[in-house]
């Protein structure tokens, strides 16, 4: 008798300690669910002052541009060379805000899953040759040779804006973190399912721990002090843009000093539009 006794002290002692520990379990799941929604209200807000700053920001950049397209082709009188020189600085600082402001919205739209892709069946070398054309002053600027080796490819479906802002941003970015009069190639082939697109540079290179955080948001990144930082958005966003149409996106480097090469692939659709 003394021992069932003691059993049911026991089992009544462990039913308490389990109560406790429900309460508690209880208890702390409210917290985190209020820590969750305190959360997802910071976030939103967020959301909220980056889509009124950037657009804040289109505003006067639309009109800056404007301005100065006007004075520099004439529309106001001939322009004095030390003026040209002054307004191309202004020009130039007006570009780097425009995509600093584009940037942040894409990566806002990425975010909330509100970005829209028009998908097309599209010449992937088109948009090559177009990027090309529109690389070419930053290139010109440093003296750097741009050189394409492409493989007849099939048509891709996917968003051209998108991919066009894929290939600007891995040449631009070639071209910012490579010395002058060094060269960037450009390859193209396709491998089965997929189309492979290579942007190699001889460049600054990259280390293992660099390798690791460079398509994260804002990640910090020591560069020597002769080349210019962005913001950190661009190689995200490329990325994720990528990512949307199926593909994937990665860089590789030998090492700090040493170049490197930013890889990305496209799916070849089974059916192309002329299959339809």
């Amino acid at each position: 008798m003394e021992i069932f006794s003691d059993n049911i002290a026991l089992a009544i002692r462990r039913l308490r300690k389990m109560n406790d520990l429900e309460n508690r379990v209880e208890e702390r799941t409210e917290e985190l669910q209020g820590a969750y929604e305190e959360l997802k209200k910071a976030n939103k807000l967020k959301d909220q002052v980056m889509g009124m700053a950037t657009h804040e920001l289109r505003t006067p950049l639309t009109s800056i541009k404007g301005y100065v397209d006007y004075i520099r082709s004439g529309g106001a009188g001939k322009v004095p060379e030390e003026i040209d020189e002054l307004l191309k600085i202004v020009e130039r600082n007006s570009k780097r805000l425009q995509k600093l402001t584009d940037d942040m919205l894409d990566q806002q739209r990425l975010e909330t899953g509100t970005l829209e892709m028009e998908m097309e069946y599209t010449d992937v070398v088109e948009l090559i040759e177009e990027a090309k054309e529109e690389i070419k002053p930053v290139l010109r600027e440093k003296g750097q040779k741009l050189s394409l080796d492409i493989e007849n490819t099939p048509k891709c479906k996917l968003e051209p804006t998108r991919i066009s802002q894929v290939l600007i941003n891995l040449l631009t970015n070639a071209s910012k973190y490579s010395p002058r009069e060094t060269e960037i190639k450009l390859k193209v082939k396709e491998n089965s399912d997929k189309v492979i697109i290579k942007v190699i540079d001889e460049g600054i290179g990259l280390c293992d721990e660099d390798l690791d955080k460079l398509f994260k948001p804002f990640p910090h990144i020591e560069k020597p002090a002769e080349y210019t930082n962005g913001i950190g958005l661009g190689l995200t966003i490329s990325r994720d843009f990528v990512e949307l149409h199926g593909g994937e996106m990665w860089a590789e480097s030998q090492g700090v000093g040493r170049g490197s090469t930013f890889i990305f692939t496209l799916p070849v659709p089974y059916h192309t539009e002329n299959d339809a």
